[in-house]
């Protein structure tokens, strides 16, 4: 079930992307990164500060345009 709610999910921010990019709204899915949580028994890769400010960077525009694709905290695009 988790794969198909996931991939609904990627249709529906596709299909979004491309109905409101004229009203110059951008949709955006984004992976934190494999984060150091109680979740992941610290074994994650980077701290939550660090994912919290890679997001904010990236819904900021920072990264650019990234309009209806899946980004990670650090800008890149993950492909679908």
């Amino acid at each position: 079930r988790s794969a198909r709610s996931k991939a609904a999910l990627n249709i529906v921010n596709k299909s979004m992307s491309i109905d409101l990019a004229d009203r110059g709204i951008w949709c955006q899915l984004l992976h934190p990164g494999w984060v150091r949580t109680r979740m992941t028994e610290g074994r994650g890769l980077i701290d939550a500060d660090e994912s919290a400010r890679g997001l904010i960077r990236a819904m900021e525009g920072e990264y650019g345009p990234i309009n209806g694709c899946w980004y990670d905290y650090k800008g890149d695009e993950i492909p679908w």
